[in-house]
């Protein structure tokens, strides 16, 4: 017998106080839950967010029980002299993946919601702008096993993870002797100075301690200077004292620092969730960084994920060039643009692959330049890369 779905959709700080304990439920009855298909990263996220209003939550029930929450934003953009009507995932600097929360195996869903979307209770759009979702997620398996008719997809980025179902040792043999060497070589020249201490933050008391430390860290080079450190903003502040919460109550979240001697020289912030660690933001003391002492507390970190059979991975989340000694592998963030299936959709999606063909074409006629030139140059940086220019554009020329 088939199940009746019921669809809704709710706005604001007020819509997600009513969804927030059921979005729960339902994030832990799935065991590949991230932290970024939670409740609480968009709680925080409403202490950055400019237009809180504009979040709108998509929620699908059945038989009264919460099976899906599709977190969205809702902007009007300018496209020529066409107004474009977006729904999209939330993509912040400190928030650089996004997914729907829902069963992946449950494959009726998506059809059922994509039907729903173009009907009358459903929030208006044109654009439906699924960013920086991981290829192995929820909403890009329902975009590619059944894609809208008008889609344009693209790789945007890397998510550098690393696989810690096997020992320090092996992990270490699989980096490669120069980065071995280069660890140890750094580790004798810190000890020198003072022996090595780690300490590591569960409970929300260690959380409420380590933090200003991590800050401190992570604001004592060239962020401090620039205004970019978490410090330096009170919206982003909140932002964090709000993840802190959140997961630091369910110990979904952790913070590791190294001293050496009594001084804190590096830290890191995490998130631990579906079988995963995922670091969120790593700080050092700029003064010593000819210790690497990043590097060795992210040795100590793989150390302990190593150890622990709770955990298959730890993720660095977007893919740092630091992290390529790590011998990472890079799982691919996928970017989607779904157009409605009007007539202002259809037109949409062709103008916009008119666009993206276009630029593509530009990048390649200057890779072709670039390759005939005889001696090397600089590189032309007012023409795309090919990599950007198989970006999807926005709707804003």
């Amino acid at each position: 017998m088939t199940q009746t779905r019921t669809f809704a959709w709710t706005r604001g700080a007020d819509g997600l106080r009513q969804i927030a304990a059921p979005w729960q439920e339902l994030a832990d009855s799935l065991p590949d839950a991230e932290y970024f298909q939670r409740p609480q990263w968009y709680e925080a996220y409403l202490q950055l967010s400019e237009a809180p209003q504009d979040m709108v939550w998509i929620t699908v029930h059945e038989q009264n029980r919460l099976k899906a929450v599709l977190p969205l934003q809702q902007l009007k953009r300018r496209m020529g002299p066409l107004t474009v009507r977006e729904l999209r995932l939330v993509n912040h600097g400190h928030m650089t993946l996004a997914d729907v929360c829902a069963d992946r195996r449950d494959t009726t869903l998506w059809p059922e919601l994509w039907r729903w979307l173009h009907g009358r209770q459903a929030p208006d759009w044109d654009r439906l702008v699924v960013t920086h979702t991981p290829a192995d997620g929820v909403l890009a398996g329902w975009m590619q096993q059944q894609p809208p008719a008008h889609l344009l997809q693209s790789v945007a980025s890397s998510s550098a993870r690393v696989d810690c179902r096997r020992g320090l040792d092996e992990l270490l043999k699989a980096c490669g002797g120069n980065h071995r060497s280069n660890l140890s070589r750094r580790s004798k020249r810190a000890e020198a100075m003072g022996p090595l201490r780690y300490e590591l933050a569960r409970t929300p008391e260690e959380l409420a301690r380590l933090m200003p430390v991590f800050m401190s860290l992570e604001a004592s080079g060239w962020k401090g200077k620039a205004g970019s450190a978490v410090a330096s903003t009170p919206k982003v502040q909140a932002f964090y004292d709000s993840l802190l919460d959140g997961f630091g109550r369910r110990g979904e979240c952790e913070i590791d620092v190294l001293y050496v001697g009594d001084r804190a020289v590096a830290s890191v912030l995490w998130f631990r969730t579906a079988r995963q660690i995922h670091l969120q933001k790593i700080g050092y003391l700029e003064e010593l960084s000819d210790l690497s002492p990043g590097k060795l507390l992210m040795r100590e970190s793989f150390r302990r994920a190593c150890a622990d059979p709770s955990l298959d991975r730890l993720c660095f989340i977007t893919h740092p060039d630091w992290a390529d000694p790590w011998k990472p592998e890079g799982n691919p963030v996928l970017e989607f643009s779904a157009f409605s299936n009007g007539l202002k959709g259809s037109l949409l999606f062709h103008l916009n692959r008119i666009k993206r063909n276009r630029q593509a074409r530009r990048a390649e006629q200057a890779r072709q330049a670039a390759a005939a030139t005889p001696s090397p140059s600089a590189p032309d940086t007012s023409v795309p890369s090919q990599q950007q220019a198989a970006t999807l554009e926005p709707a804003t020329s």
